[in-house]
């Protein structure tokens, strides 16, 4: 069993944060290897930007605390300048970010689909930014080494509540 851990608990959540992202799904895989070695977690790129690293956290831990199990973290970890974070597009299927207070709440933390989704793909593009990669380095990854998540992404479709009403997705 291939275990890390961390200095302090905010290493491990920033860790934890840049996990989520696309970039790092890509550079494990390009590696060959069948399983996730030392050397591996060791040669990640596991600094980004610092302005970019609070708007990644927020992101993981709206993914990550979405039970009350989780909300000691989020409180733990919650910052004022989670904010002035906004998402990057306007959009009624999702919550506004002010509805995120420092003390959790569960209607806050439940998710529809798309709002997932669209953590999802936030979290890709400050992670590539916040690696000094261009936005279209990061869809050259997305279009060449995920052309089932990408074929995925094109044919599925949302309601106005921002559940998933079609998609391709046998999974």
């Amino acid at each position: 069993i291939i275990s890390i851990y961390a200095e302090d608990n905010q290493s491990l959540l920033n860790f934890g944060a840049l996990a989520n992202s696309l970039l790092f799904d890509f550079l494990i895989k390009v590696t060959g290897k069948n399983n996730l070695y030392k050397t591996t977690l060791e040669n990640l790129p596991l600094k980004v930007e610092d302005k970019y690293m609070p708007s990644i956290l927020k992101r993981s831990l709206i993914l990550t605390c979405s039970t009350r199990h989780f909300a000691s973290i989020w409180e733990e970890n919650y910052s004022i300048s989670f904010l002035e974070d906004n998402w990057s597009v306007l959009d009624n299927r999702l919550k506004d970010f002010m509805d995120y207070k420092k003390s959790w709440n569960f209607n806050a933390f439940k998710l529809n689909d798309f709002a997932r989704r669209q953590l999802s793909v936030e979290i890709d593009v400050l992670t590539a930014l916040g690696l000094g990669l261009k936005i279209d380095d990061l869809l050259d990854v997305y279009n060449i080494q995920f052309r089932v998540l990408k074929k995925n992404d094109e044919d599925t479709w949302y309601d106005n509540e921002g559940k998933i009403i079609f998609t391709v997705n046998a999974g």
